[in-house]
């Protein structure tokens, strides 16, 4: 039996985060089938959101079907599979056993309130403003909510409304030669294109090793200081308690705040209390000095933060994915602008977030009766 997983008739499922407010679990198989399935399916938030990805099968045969090792591995003419859980991921690795007829390898791939964010490589002006996209990261895929959750105060922790990342698929040979896969996912197909010089010229069996991962934060970076940037985000009717992101400051002397404003007029709506970095990477949060009162339209949540030496990359360093709304304003490091000016246009996903607590609405008091006819009593 593999390790920490469930059986059930030929699925295996595992719970690998069990925090109630952020839960996520994979099922390796269809626990609709009786039958075993060449499928990974990750589960977030109690099942609210989800995505599977399941081999197209066009081989001859009957499948073998192991599990041994904390691996389940699926083999069938041409093609053998591997799952299995490394830290905040889940791998799904093919093997190809001979050199096939196609240099692309199909999966069906079905979803459930996510979208798929193509991650392209970064432009040149994205590069000189101090933008790090890691290899393994170009050609991915980030996977957020379809419609971001609210984070209400002690609810669901949706955070950013980030599900999870598809990883750029890495190819190698069996004598040790290296490429990237060319990953498309469109109207529910996962392909992955091998390059051809390296099918060519590899030493079979070759394997990719494709990635699910759990992060809730973006796979890039950007460097900035004197600059309020931020995203496009759809708010909720509450009162606002506090803003989070995803940040590295750069150095443990920088300080940063966080603001909101109004997408219609450019109005400040509130903003935070400052915080020192400690060169620690990590969700940073910081309560509103004056709770703001949100309600349903279109804010900017962003971040701002001082310079205050001369090497390269300092500022923070903020973590996004591409497929977003963002919008950043040049200003030295003071109080924020009311309003600001922002320059929009930009496709940036900021891990960034706020955290409300609920409208109350007082209950209305119907149908009071007046008693009249009182008596007086005389002794």
């Amino acid at each position: 039996m593999i390790k920490n997983y469930t059986q059930k008739n030929n699925t295996f499922t595992k719970v690998t985060k069990d925090n109630p407010k952020d839960f996520i679990e994979v099922e390796v198989g269809d626990i609709k089938q009786e039958d075993f399935y060449p499928q990974t399916k990750i589960k977030r938030w109690d099942n609210e959101c989800n995505f599977s990805v399941r081999l197209k099968d066009k081989e001859q045969g009957i499948a073998k079907v192991t599990n041994k090792d904390d691996k389940v591995t699926w083999d069938k003419g041409n093609i053998k599979i591997e799952f299995y859980e490394v830290e905040d991921a889940h791998k799904f690795v093919w093997y190809l056993k001979e050199k096939p007829t196609t240099n692309k390898v199909s999966f069906t791939i079905q979803s459930k309130g996510v979208k798929f964010y193509y991650q392209p490589e970064l432009t040149k002006k994205e590069i000189e403003d101090g933008c790090k996209r890691p290899e393994n990261v170009v050609g991915s895929y980030a996977v957020y909510m379809e419609t971001p959750g609210t984070n209400w105060k002690g609810g669901t922790e949706y955070k950013a409304g980030k599900v999870g990342h598809i990883y750029r698929p890495h190819l190698y040979d069996s004598n040790g030669l290296e490429a990237w896969g060319d990953l498309h996912i469109e109207n529910g197909l996962y392909e992955v294109t091998i390059p051809q010089d390296f099918l060519d010229n590899a030493v079979f069996p070759i394997k990719s090793n494709d990635t699910f991962g759990f992060e809730s934060i973006g796979g890039s970076t950007e460097y900035s200081y004197n600059k309020i940037r931020g995203s496009k985000f759809s708010g909720g009717a509450g009162t606002g308690t506090s803003i989070t992101a995803y940040i590295n400051p750069t150095r443990s002397s920088i300080k940063f705040k966080y603001a909101i404003y109004k997408s219609s007029d450019d109005s400040l709506v509130g903003y935070t209390g400052e915080l020192t970095g400690s060169s620690t990477t990590q969700w940073w949060k910081s309560d509103f000095v004056s709770d703001p009162t949100l309600t349903a339209i279109d804010y900017y949540l962003v971040e701002w933060n001082d310079y205050y030496v001369d090497p390269p990359e300092v500022g923070n360093s903020f973590y996004y994915d591409s497929g977003g709304i963002s919008a950043y304003d040049n200003e030295t490091y003071n109080s924020f602008p009311n309003p600001w000016d922002p320059t929009t246009g930009g496709t940036n996903k900021y891990s960034i977030y706020a955290t409300y607590t609920a409208a109350v609405t007082d209950p209305t008091i119907t149908g009071i009766s007046t008693i009249t006819g009182i008596s007086t009593i005389t002794l």
